[in-house]
């Protein structure tokens, strides 16, 4: 700022100097002179002393005075920018709106229902709000609650409301609604996601902002059950309970979060298009910037990927590593490796194949997959192999289990002792019948090109296996659900304060359970029921230890690898500083922070 000061004085020196030496060439006796004269040393020439001045200049003067002047004009329009620049800054400020891509179909934006479905999910999370929340870092934070308390003992956890909360359509949110949300979840009959969490837990309304929740045993980690969204009484409270899966509101939900639905849009086979929402004026927390987002819904990622090549939206969920390169030339992309305690399975359903009945074919099929393979080729190298249920970077994790390696020489000699014999076909067979497997998964690159890795293996080794790719919309519903398949090649997300409960007790067999290996053990049973209650560490530690071990010597599962979750945005979206998820939806977890529209606002003195 020094310099353009220096720069200005020097401009207005060369224009004094000019009318000295002009005044040094006049006789004295003309009235030009007399007026120039006039003019001393040290002040400021009025307008009528300038106007003789271009008399005074010949052409390189007259031309070397607009430089100079444009110049001085230029330097004072930066001061005055830097003077503005220093006692003002950019905010976010509202406006705009953020199109995402995602492949597949919602069903049930219902956050009773939605934990089964990432899709549901993501959108669930960011209309409903639960008495809990996470935060950007995933440390839990008081949503619609205003405190909570937890007893010495662990056995009663209270929550207290905040004032002034209102559903979507106006009506207040009360502790009625929080008791409605939590006895519907306690009904067996409507199969919630969350209905194991608190079939053992209590509920009683003290007052009118306080609601208690006790238990023979609670420990910290059920906190973390709190954070389901609540769901207006008003609404579903009129509709019958066998009605709750066809209810229209699955999809026109309302709710109390930072969003709320405003339409969706089917085309001609009536499949979901898009799915828009709008700003939450009257949120009770920050209201968003965002105006709008709309969600855009693709049968596969060739067509997200065009799209946002196009930049007909500003995002993508989920980009698979093996479309990478098509998007890495795309300046105009935020890429985001999100750390997610997520790792992809090969669960074996003995229900469905008598010969995955038998622990040694389990184990010959472990020793013949080829994992590091997969690493390299479909995950470019941005993924780590793992062994057992619970990731490394997880409470628990135990690194001294039976681990499996790839060793078909091994896998060989174990058939061979089985009473296998190699046929002319060069598969495996014992009493004429010949060792036979499917992989079923979704469609979807990353799990599809895993598939076809596994698929050679095995067949190369000598056992007959068909891989079968299934519509991703149509996984769920027809595949998981009824446990319709011999192999399900899929990923689990654990969480990184994991309660592996939901994955492998004998009573998440069935759907809504997620215990995809369909495995039945007393005592891993018996661990997870006391793992997930007891508040110190040390048991709970091992006991997921004595866990860990029965899995890998029982082998429901070959556990294949964990890679980063990564994620796709357009860089004019501003605001974004998640950095690790438990879930897809968490990625949302400072949606309201996001922004694109500023505005200049007085610094703070």
């Amino acid at each position: 700022m020094l310099l353009m000061f220096k720069k200005i004085a020097n401009f207005l020196r060369i224009i004094f100097g000019v009318f000295k030496k002009h005044l040094q060439k006049q006789d004295g006796s003309s009235t030009d002179y007399q007026i120039i004269k006039n003019l001393a040393p040290r002040k400021w020439p009025n307008i009528h002393q300038l106007k003789y001045l271009p008399s005074f200049l010949n052409r390189k003067e007259k031309r070397e005075i607009l430089i100079l002047g444009g110049l001085s004009i230029v330097l004072i329009l930066i001061l005055i920018v830097r003077l503005y620049s220093d006692k003002f800054i950019d905010q976010p400020a509202i406006g705009g709106s953020y199109a995402e891509g995602i492949i597949g179909q919602p069903a049930y934006v219902n956050p009773l229902f939605a934990k089964s479905s990432d899709i549901d999910s993501d959108i669930a999370r960011i209309i409903f709000s639960g008495l809990l929340a996470t935060d950007k870092n995933l440390d839990l934070k008081d949503d619609l609650a205003e405190n909570h308390k937890i007893s010495e003992d662990h056995k009663t956890y209270k929550f207290t409301l905040r004032d002034n909360i209102f559903w979507h359509d106006g009506q207040p949110l009360t502790v009625d609604d929080v008791v409605f949300t939590y006895q519907t979840i306690q009904d067996k009959q409507l199969s919630s996601s969350y209905y194991n969490n608190f079939k053992n837990i209590s509920i009683k309304k003290l007052d009118s902002k306080t609601i208690e929740f006790s238990a023979k045993q609670l420990s910290d980690l059920a906190l973390n059950y709190f954070t389901v969204g609540i769901i207006p009484k008003h609404i579903w409270g009129n509709i019958p309970k066998d009605k709750y899966l066809q209810a229209d509101y699955n999809l026109k939900p309302i709710g109390s979060g930072p969003y709320k639905f405003k339409l969706l849009t089917k085309d001609a086979d009536g499949m979901i298009t898009s799915y828009v929402l709008e700003r939450n004026e009257k949120f009770y927390l920050k209201s968003p910037y965002l105006n709008k987002i709309n969600f855009q819904f693709f049968k596969n990622y060739d067509e997200a990927v065009a799209a946002i090549r196009t930049k007909k939206i500003d995002g993508v969920n989920y980009s698979p590593k093996n479309l990478k390169e098509r998007t890495a030339n795309l300046s105009f992309l935020n890429v985001y490796p999100l750390k997610i305690p997520y790792y992809t399975s090969l669960f074996l359903n003995p229900r469905a194949n008598n010969f995955i009945e038998s622990k040694t074919i389990r184990k010959v099929l472990a020793y013949t997959t080829p994992k590091q393979n997969i690493i390299d080729e479909v995950l470019r190298g941005e993924g780590q192999i793992i062994d057992g249920p619970i990731l490394p970077d997880s409470f628990g994790f135990k690194e001294d289990i039976v681990k499996y390696p790839y060793d078909s020489a091994k896998a060989e000699e174990i058939l061979k002792n089985a009473g296998y014999i190699k046929n002319n076909d060069g598969f495996w067979e014992k009493d004429g019948k010949i060792l036979e497997i499917s992989i079923t998964t979704a469609q979807q690159p990353d799990l599809q090109k895993t598939a076809e890795i596994i698929q050679s293996a095995w067949q190369n080794f000598g056992i007959r296996t068909k891989a079968i790719a299934m519509p991703t919309n149509l996984v769920q519903k027809e595949i998981i659900k009824p446990r319709n398949y011999q192999i399900l090649l899929y990923g689990i997300i654990t969480g990184f304060h994991q309660d592996p409960y939901n994955i492998w007790h004998s009573s998440q067999i069935s759907d809504p359970g997620i215990n995809l290996s369909v495995f039945s053990n007393k005592r891993v049973d018996e661990l997870l029921e006391k793992a997930r209650v007891y508040p110190q560490e040390d048991i709970r530690k091992k006991k997921y230890f004595e866990f860990q071990d029965i899995i890998a010597e029982e082998i429901p599962a070959i556990f294949l690898y964990s890679s980063p979750y990564t994620y796709l945005v357009n860089k004019k979206i501003k605001g974004f500083s998640v950095e690790k998820i438990n879930v897809p939806a968490d990625r949302f977890n400072n949606i309201a922070e996001w922004y694109i529209k500023t505005k200049k606002v007085r610094k703070p003195r």
